[in-house]
Parts: C-alpha cells; sequence; structure tokens
C-alpha cells in the first residue's frame, strides 16, 4: 500500500465504490436498442455480467478481509482482479478497433470472452475461453508491477507455504513446537497485500466499466458502417 494512505482511508475507498456497483446492478439489457448489429449488444451484456461478478467476489473478499480471514480474502481478490482484468482486455480491444476505424478480431475476441470455455471434452461446439494470463500481460504493459502483484496473490492462493504454512502455523525450531491459527504470525502483511490489490481491482474495474459504456457510440457507430456483425 501506499505509505500516504492508511488502512482505514483505503477501506473507506473500497467501501464507496462497491456500494455504487451495488447501487448499479443492471436486471435487463435490451441489445437491440443498442444497435441492430450484434456486436455491441454482447460487449454490453459481458459489460453487465462482469458487473454482478465482480460486485460479488470484491464484497465477499471485503468483508473476509475484514474478518482477518486472509486465504479466502486473498483467493476472492485474486478472482476480482482476474474478473477487473478481463474487462479491462476488451476495454483495449475495443479502444483499439475505434482508433483503426475496423473491427478487426474484437468480434472473434468478444465471443470468446462471452462463452468461452476451457474444458472441451462435452463442449466442443464453443470457442476456447481466452486464458487470464492474457488478461494479466496486457495490463502488465499498462500498469508496470501488475504481473508482480498478480502472482503474490497467486501464491496465497494456493496451498503453498504462503497461503498454507505461513498463515496458519507458527513453527519453533529451538522446541520443535508448531502452533497453529489464522493469521496465528499476526503479520500486517497480509492484511495490506489483500486490501492494495483489492483497491487497484476496483478502481480498475470502475474506470474499464466507464470507458466501455463511453466508447459505445463510437463502436455502434463503426458496426453499423458497413461491418457484417
Amino acid at each position: 500500500m501506499s505509505e500516504h494512505r492508511s488502512v482505514a482511508e483505503y477501506k473507506a475507498e473500497i467501501t464507496e465504490r462497491l456500494d455504487a456497483f451495488a447501487r448499479s446492478l443492471p436486471i435487463q439489457l435490451d441489445a437491440p436498442a443498442i444497435s441492430p448489429k450484434k456486436l455491441p449488444g454482447v460487449a454490453m451484456w459481458y459489460r453487465e455480467t462482469r458487473i454482478w461478478r465482480f460486485t460479488e467476489l470484491a464484497q465477499e473478499a471485503f468483508d473476509n478481509l475484514n474478518r482477518k480471514r486472509f486465504a479466502s480474502a486473498m483467493v476472492l481478490t485474486r478472482a476480482a482482479v482476474e474478473t477487473g482484468a478481463g474487462l479491462w482486455y476488451l476495454h483495449t480491444k475495443i479502444k483499439k478497433a475505434i482508433a483503426d476505424g475496423d473491427l478487426g478480431d474484437l468480434g472473434e475476441k468478444l465471443e470468446k470472452l462471452t462463452v468461452g470455455y476451457k474444458e472441451k471434452t462435452a463442449l466442443a461446439d464453443f470457442p476456447e475461453a481466452i486464458n487470464v494470463m492474457t488478461f494479466v500481460e496486457q495490463l502488465d504493459k499498462k500498469i508496470g508491477g501488475f504481473a508482480r502483484a498478480y502472482a503474490t496473490l497467486c501464491e496465497y492462493s494456493h496451498p503453498n507455504h504462503q497461503g498454507a504454512a505461513g498463515l496458519f502455523s507458527w513453527p519453533h525450531p529451538n522446541t520443535g513446537m508448531v502452533d497453529f491459527g489464522s493469521n496465528i504470525r499476526e503479520s500486517g502483511s497480509h492484511e495490506g497485500i489483500c486490501l492494495s490489490n483489492l483497491s487497484a481491482a476496483v478502481m480498475m474495474f470502475d474506470y474499464a466499466y466507464d470507458a466501455i459504456a463511453n466508447s459505445m457510440p463510437q463502436l455502434v457507430a463503426l458496426c453499423e458502417k458497413g461491418a457484417k456483425k
């Protein structure tokens, strides 16, 4: 976390933004009203499913963080980060299409984002989902250190030292005894790592969510200017 911001300031900002997300959750999308072309409606479909997913994950992450249940908080924060990174990826694709005046592979990428699956055995007709590391690498080019921060969340999300022994045990080499408990070492670094990542995820999502809506008139114009989809 920034040395200029306190834990209370981080938490107040997260609370404010998550409350705003919760108040604005959409309940229906009229895709034909956006454009007779398919692509803009699908883009908004993707956008609105992500605010539902992100809000649920981030709220649960924040609740677990406040209860100092750091394993749960880290896993949920990582999932929220991935959700926001996916939305940012779509934002960059739309931005590029508008700048180029050409949809390029936007339709293909959007289909993979919206209905993609990793498991292909029973769902052969669905496109392959885009790997989340593609989102992470894209964002790391824009936000230096993003990939490193994501890797830290992954360490906590896996049942290795950082996500298990480092959280729930305190070994005493001199005696051979091991004490167990939730955050038994009372390390403030766990809270700081989770809080800073969750704060960044909330701000990133907020920006990308608004940016996609703001770019919609230009995307619609591009799609309706002789584009097939």
